[in-house]
């Protein structure tokens, strides 16, 4: 089997993280010119909807309601992303951002209680292709006949390089 192939199935994985990572991040910038009215709100309560996973066991996940005014006008909205109920508890104040023009629609102005995988998702793709290509580096190596003696050999070799182009 091809090197190179071996290495682009493996960095294939790298590649969706990236991708799911950037789109998530567009998705995040959208919202946020999107929702560019702002409010203090109070949280109020938190909804918990239960989702049931593998075996049948039920998982619980608590979405902050809160409760602000927008446009004279009393509202209240569940958030988006599941949050901890002790980091936020009821009667917390907030400031958040929504949409003027579906005042349901908002985040919080606090980047650490809107829910940020794509950050994450984009770190872990990128250092999964950089560790795709050193290994396949490392294979390379080792099928053109390579050991771990002739590891001096090459890092004297990577030296002069360095020196011819500086």
């Amino acid at each position: 089997m091809d090197v190179f192939f071996v290495f682009m199935l493996w960095s294939l994985f790298g590649w969706f993280l990236l991708a799911l990572g950037l789109g998530t991040r567009r998705h995040r910038r959208d919202k946020e010119e999107r929702e560019r009215a702002h409010a203090t709100a109070t949280v109020t309560e938190h909804a918990a909807i239960g989702r049931r996973g593998k075996g049948g066991k039920l998982y619980t996940s608590c979405y902050p309601v809160v409760r602000f005014t927008a446009d004279g006008a009393a509202r209240t909205a569940k958030a988006e992303y599941a949050a901890d109920p002790a980091r936020l508890p009821v009667g917390t104040v907030v400031d958040i951002f929504y949409d003027p023009d579906d005042p349901s629609r908002f985040h919080f102005s606090d980047d650490a209680l809107n829910g940020r995988p794509g950050r994450l998702l984009v770190a872990l793709g990128l250092t999964w292709i950089i560790l795709a290509a050193a290994a396949t580096g490392v294979v390379s190596l080792l099928a053109s006949g390579y050991g771990p003696g002739d590891i001096p050999d090459l890092i004297s070799g990577l030296r002069l390089f360095h020196r011819f182009f500086r």
